[in-house]
């Protein structure tokens, strides 16, 4: 990706060993205009460049959450901040028109087959998944999922494997709970060329609440793998939703736990509705703006350009609303 960044640019500069006073002067000396700061506060972020005001205007892009009074906006669209929670932000909103989260549609998605043995996978079984990371994991969403296995046939839940004593910690509660611990398996970290063929090998991606999936919802929804979801309040908690209401399937979307349970069931027992579903979001990927990087691209230069025109102005930052 950095190389495909790096010649996309008339200057690429390298920044990230340098001390955060030295990027600011720099900055300055290059007289930056919009500085967009992508890992929020995450592990490893550079937050106090932004502090100090790196650049007159200073975008929140990616991290599903507000960071506080030192940014000017926040990309998002309205279903992951609806309009009604605006003053829960310090920042002001840009509103893309369609999702928020940025796709990348040179991935070439439709050359993979259904290639279960490579994951471990058994070819019958009705494979429920959630490669999120465990970290998102919480005895809510086990517990739902151990109810979900138990009440449909012939049934296994496909998990990412991110460590050796999580997958002994989830092992042993399923042994609590009674189920056949060859029912849960795990995949181990792959290289990123290989996850598309993981998604196609899957049935139903079940969602974690309430920080739920992102780019993994992303990825397997492009690749027509259905994804179940709780619609949450919080930004964390929407980004799933927003996917799938920009791809027209609200079905999989649902406002509690036990309608969440009640509809994976229903789908691993009817696995002609899940195929109508699965048609239905590839279609919709196709036509509609979810996954068109180049639409994509054009909003996001129309929200720069208005952010832009809205400084040269002299107005204090407002909500930005892209069509």
């Amino acid at each position: 990706m950095t190389k495909r960044i790096r010649v996309a640019f008339n200057k690429f500069i390298d920044v990230s060993n340098f001390l955060d006073k030295d990027i600011i002067a720099l900055s300055k000396k290059l007289k930056i205009d919009i500085a967009v700061d992508l890992c929020g506060i995450t592990q490893d972020n550079r937050k106090e460049i932004f502090i100090n005001k790196v650049a007159p205007i200073q975008i929140n892009f990616i991290y599903p959450g507000g960071v506080g009074g030192y940014m000017d906006y926040l990309i998002a669209d309205k279903y992951v901040v609806p309009q009604q929670s605006e003053n829960f932000y310090f920042e002001k909103i840009i509103y893309l028109p369609d999702c928020y989260l940025p796709y990348d549609s040179k991935q070439n998605l439709n050359n993979y087959r259904k290639n279960r043995a490579k994951f471990n996978l058994p070819e019958t079984a009705f494979v429920y998944c959630c490669l999120n990371n465990v970290s998102k994991f919480n005895p809510m969403m086990f517990n739902s999922w151990i109810k979900i296995i138990k009440n449909t046939k012939n049934s296994v839940l496909f998990l990412l494997k991110s460590n050796d004593f999580s997958e002994k910690n989830i092992i042993n509660e399923a042994s609590k709970n009674n189920i056949d611990v060859s029912r849960i398996i795990f995949s181990p970290i792959i290289p990123f060329k290989d996850i598309f063929e993981r998604y196609h090998a899957c049935d139903l991606f079940l969602d974690t609440f309430p920080y739920g999936a992102h780019t993994t919802a992303s990825e397997a929804l492009s690749c027509g793998l259905p994804l179940l979801t709780i619609m949450g309040e919080y930004f964390h908690a929407r980004v799933s939703a927003s996917l799938l209401k920009n791809l027209n399937v609200p079905e999989l979307i649902k406002a509690n736990i036990k309608d969440y349970e009640d509809y994976a069931i229903y789908l691993g027992n009817n696995p002609e509705k899940l195929k109508v579903l699965k048609k239905k979001i590839i279609y919709y990927s196709k036509n509609t703006n979810t996954f068109n990087t180049q639409i994509y691209t054009r909003n996001l230069e129309k929200a720069y350009q208005a952010v832009y025109n809205n400084y040269n102005n002299n107005l204090i930052p407002k909500t930005i609303y892209i069509n």
